[in-house]
């Protein structure tokens, strides 16, 4: 399929073909582990998510995290939520904030945003983390709320890929040489108000339906969108919801991701289903991502490859417990699944 140039709303206009993400592409980049590994080959990632009321997103996006081969998980959360957490993930250690932003670059990857609320304290903290941080970085939910409402924020994020490139080549998990970049995962809504503050005007009606407009008109306007957000924020986009699109910047894909010779092209994942319209879904989705990221898999092939684990380990649940009873655990506990059935089999020499 080929990106039409039929959006009403002039978002980005791009004839790139559309690639489906599959069990092929995924026995490219998750390769077996070698019998004498340690958890150090498997990456230290940092999760900064939670605040009092919300730690159960820091503990969904922890096990996620686990569960996805993370060597070593560190939460970052307010010191009062530690016993919250080591009672839901105990293999996660926690942190105070103060002392993991003092030494953010001993991760191999961030992943940031997941309950952590918009107030100044946590805006602060973002600010914090794109101004020291040089690796591989998420950006969902709370933070992506951040930087569509300050447009401080939103200059470091666009700064971020040039300057964390340079910073980064050849530290692990960037890859050689590579561009260590951000990727943000948001939903409809969550683009919609990203939108609304880089053009100043209704970034609702990105999503919204239009008398008479077909479902492929629509899904163009979703691409449109997507590539929008990729050019104008300088990073990765995993647009969430059915057929989940990831989408690169030109540059950014041809220095961060060889996946297919093409810089700029566009993944649709095939995985996932309705029941995963459901709380701290998306704060799984980034402790999977996040710790293939740790791994060393690029910001690219993460992003695609975390989407269609996430949305398989959906399918999995959905077939056990029905899509109107999935909850985020559900996801959790299907993961070990999702990643056997997506070629994770067997150990190296």
């Amino acid at each position: 399929m080929k990106c039409l140039t039929v959006s009403p709303d002039g978002l980005y206009n791009k004839n790139m073909e559309i690639k489906k993400i599959d069990s092929a592409f995924l026995a490219a980049w998750l390769k077996p582990r070698l019998a004498d590994a340690s958890k150090t080959d498997f990456g230290n990632i940092l999760l900064i998510a939670g605040r009092h009321g919300m730690c159960g997103a820091a503990a969904l996006g922890a096990m996620a995290a686990l569960r996805s081969g993370a060597g070593l998980v560190r939460v970052a959360l307010p010191r009062e939520d530690f016993p919250i957490l080591q009672i839901l993930a105990p293999e996660a250690i926690c942190m105070e904030r103060g002392a993991a932003l003092a030494g953010l670059d001993h991760f191999q990857a961030i992943g940031i945003g997941p309950g952590i609320g918009t107030s100044e304290e946590a805006c602060d903290l973002l600010a914090q983390v794109l101004t020291d941080y040089h690796g591989p970085l998420v950006l969902d939910a709370d933070a992506l709320n951040l930087v569509a409402q300050d447009g401080e924020l939103r200059k470091m994020v666009m700064r971020y890929g040039e300057s964390a490139g340079a910073a980064t080549s050849g530290l692990p998990g960037t890859g050689d040489g590579a561009s260590a970049q951000i990727l943000i995962t948001p939903h409809e809504g969550e683009a919609a108000r990203l939108i609304n503050g880089l053009r100043g005007g209704d970034g609702k009606t990105a999503f919204r339906k239009r008398e008479g407009e077909t479902k492929e008109e629509r899904e163009t306007r979703r691409i449109d969108t997507a590539c929008y957000l990729a050019e104008n924020l300088h990073c990765t986009v995993l647009l969430k919801g059915k057929g989940t699109l990831i989408v690169s910047r030109q540059e950014d894909a041809a220095n961060a991701c060889d996946l297919t010779g093409d810089a700029g092209a566009i993944f649709r994942n095939p995985t996932g289903n309705p029941g995963m319209a459901t709380a701290g879904a998306g704060d799984v989705l980034t402790g999977v991502i996040t710790a293939l990221l740790g791994q060393g898999l690029e910001i690219t092939a993460a992003a695609c490859c975390g989407a269609y684990l996430h949305g398989r380990a959906g399918d999995l649940a959905a077939a056990e417990y029905g899509e109107r009873s999935l909850i985020a655990r559900d996801l959790i506990r299907k993961l070990p699944a999702a990643f056997r059935s997506g070629t994770l089999i067997g150990s190296g020499d």
